[in-house]
Order: structure tokens, then C-alpha cells, then sequence
């Protein structure tokens, strides 16, 4: 049985609230903390993490693919179906054209909502799989990876100024510019989920010293938190990326803060798996972040958490900042998730994740 690293799960828990932070439309930790820096990236960059602290083998792209098909793509054409039902009924009571513009949004991959990521992270796979084909030297692996991932930065930003990628691209209606815009911001965002997955692979040694429990270890690992955090701050305000319609805003901002981003989440993962009883509870949500990708926004469960969170502040009269009304809006839909979590792990509705044996 391959090895679990609990720095990966924590570093995922961070990613995932960073996501589920921002879904509650303040996302208010998210900006004081620079989650926007990370929240997508890091997942794909873990994934590189996990490939090469377990030592994986690439050899056949047949049984790669099916593998990522099984483990990715399934659960987008389960919760695809879910939500393509959904928005049937409440595109009635609506009377809009939600269920067309789902449908279109599920064929051409761009996916509903939250469901986006599915088909990029397992294209973002299949490109990585043939760098890792290709190149054997982990070293020279991290260096096209990052010259890669500079290229597809600064090109990305001349085709978002040009309106082809971006959110002008991705708020297009005209089924021609679907079809010829939207391989494009796809095709695009994969191969930069690639070139983190391949950055992650590359320094995958790197992070498993750093994670052995030792005192200069954590004390490394703690100054990187601090720097990085800093750094975070002050580029978060500047950093205007959205992997989803790839927008780039600035290309250099991008690159630095996407490195510097993913660097926090690490670093704070590792310093948390020093704490038992927080690294045991985030870690849980980590191992969990797929369920509550796919179950925190698409059924407005953060949309009403944070309504309710809201107005009960005004029942109560509560003078508060955003940042505390962000911290209990989280706390509260997290309680709601450990129960749907639970809930989906004991019954058949997990066989929306995985296919029945």
C-alpha cells in the first residue's frame, strides 16, 4: 500500500478551504491570507508531490489514462448529470436558460461550476505523463516545466488582451466562439496544471526532507511560512488570476505569485503536521476535498451559508469585520460538509465517485 504523507492532505485542507472561502462570496481569509495564489495550483502541484514521493512508475499511457479517467473524469459525469438535473427544474422556476447553457458547459468540458477543474486536472495529467516520457532528469524536468509554464504566462496574457481567453472569452454565448474559444482556455489551463504537476514531481525529494520531523526542519520550514506569507500579501491585491476562463492579468505577477502562493501552502502544511490534533482534523478534510469540491457550491449549500450567516449577524445585532463573519461562515459549512461527507462515504452515494465493483 503506497505510503500517506498527512502534509499533503493538510496542505490539501488549505487549498480546499481557500476555494470554498472564496464560493462564500466574501472571501474574506482568502484575501488576507493571498489564497487566490494557491487554491487551484496547489492541487496540481501536490499531485506532482504524490507521484514522487510514491515513486510511480510511468510506464504504459493505456492503463494511465483509463486509471485517471476512473479517478477524474467519473465523477464529472455523475455530478454533471446531477446538476444538468437540477438546473432542468430550476431553470422552470427561473423561466432562464440555465439547463441549454448547462448542457453546452458539460460537452464542450468547460464544466458546471465547481466541475471545470475534473477535465483540466486530467488533461493537466495526460500532458505531464508525456513530459515524464520524455524527460527522465527531474532536474531538467523543473526547468521546462517552469520555462513552460513562463511561456504559456506571458502568451496567455497577449490572447486575454486580445479577448480570446480571460472572462470576456469565457462570458461569450455565440456557439462559433464557444467551440473556438473554449479548447483554447482549456487546452491553455492544462498545461499549466501540467507544469505544476512536473515542478511538483521535480522537487518531490526536496519537500520529503523538509517534511522529516526535526528542529531545524520546522524551524526552515516556519520562516518560509513567514516570508512567503508576506510576499502573499503583497502581491494577492495585484494577482488577478482565474485558472477557470484563464485570466492572467499580469504575466509576471502571475508567475511569481502562483510560485510563492504555492510555496506558503507547503510550508504551512508542514508546519501544521507538527500540531496532532489540528494536522489530524485537516488532514481528514484534505482526504475529503474532492466530496467537497463537488457538494460545497453547485447546490448553493455556500450560497445559503452565507445568507443565513449574514442575516443572522443582523438578527443578532453582531458588529463584526468580514473576516470574522468569513470564519464562522466556514466553520458552519464545514460542520455541514463533515455530515455530507459521512453521509456519502456510508451509502451508495459514493459510488458518485467511484464505479461499483
Amino acid at each position: 500500500m503506497r505510503e500517506r504523507y498527512s502534509f499533503v492532505d493538510i496542505a490539501k485542507c488549505l487549498a480546499i478551504l481557500m476555494i470554498v472561502d472564496v464560493h462564500l462570496t466574501c472571501g474574506s481569509i482568502f484575501q488576507v491570507i493571498g489564497g487566490n495564489t494557491f487554491h487551484v495550483s496547489g492541487f496540481f502541484t501536490l499531485s506532482g508531490i504524490v507521484y514522487g514521493l510514491s515513486n510511480k512508475k510511468f510506464e504504459d499511457i493505456t492503463s494511465f489514462v483509463s486509471d485517471k479517467i476512473s479517478g477524474v473524469m467519473y465523477p464529472y459525469f455523475t455530478f454533471s448529470v446531477m446538476n444538468l438535473v437540477l438546473n432542468f427544474f430550476m431553470g422552470i422556476i427561473h423561466s432562464d436558460d440555465r439547463f441549454y447553457e448547462s448542457i453546452i458547459k458539460t460537452i464542450t468540458f468547460h464544466g458546471i461550476g465547481t466541475l471545470w477543474f475534473f477535465p483540466v486536472f486530467f488533461l493537466g495529467q495526460v500532458f505531464f505523463f508525456l513530459f515524464i516520457k520524455s524527460i527522465k532528469s527531474k532536474k531538467i524536468l523543473f526547468c521546462f516545466s517552469i520555462l513552460l509554464f513562463c511561456f504559456i504566462a506571458f502568451v496567455g496574457g497577449i490572447l486575454e488582451e486580445k479577448g480570446m481567453i480571460g472572462k470576456r472569452a469565457y462570458g461569450i454565448n455565440s456557439l462559433s466562439q464557444i467551440f473556438v474559444y473554449g479548447p483554447i482556455i482549456i487546452l491553455m489551463s492544462s498545461m499549466i496544471g501540467a507544469c505544476c504537476i512536473g515542478v511538483g514531481y521535480a522537487v518531490s525529494d526536496y519537500i520529503r526532507m523538509l517534511a522529516r520531523h526535526d528542529r531545524k526542519n520546522v524551524e526552515f520550514a516556519v520562516t518560509l511560512v513567514i516570508i512567503s506569507l508576506l510576499v502573499n500579501i503583497f502581491l494577492a491585491p495585484a494577482f488577478r488570476s482565474d485558472l477557470h476562463c484563464m485570466q492572467i492579468g499580469s504575466p509576471i505577477i502571475f508567475i511569481i505569485a502562483t510560485v510563492v502562493g504555492n510555496i506558503f501552502m507547503l510550508s504551512l502544511a508542514i508546519v501544521i503536521d507538527y500540531v496532532p490534533v489540528l494536522a489530524r482534523s485537516m488532514s481528514w478534510i484534505g482526504k475529503n476535498s474532492i466530496i467537497i469540491m463537488t457538494t460545497h457550491k453547485e447546490f448553493y449549500l455556500a450560497h445559503i451559508v452565507s445568507i443565513v450567516c449574514d442575516r443572522l449577524f443582523m438578527i443578532c445585532k453582531i458588529q463584526s469585520g468580514v473576516l470574522f463573519k468569513g470564519i464562522m461562515s466556514l466553520i458552519v459549512i464545514f460542520l455541514i460538509e463533515s455530515i455530507i461527507i459521512y453521509v456519502i462515504k456510508n451509502t451508495i452515494f459514493i459510488y458518485l465517485y467511484v464505479k461499483k465493483q
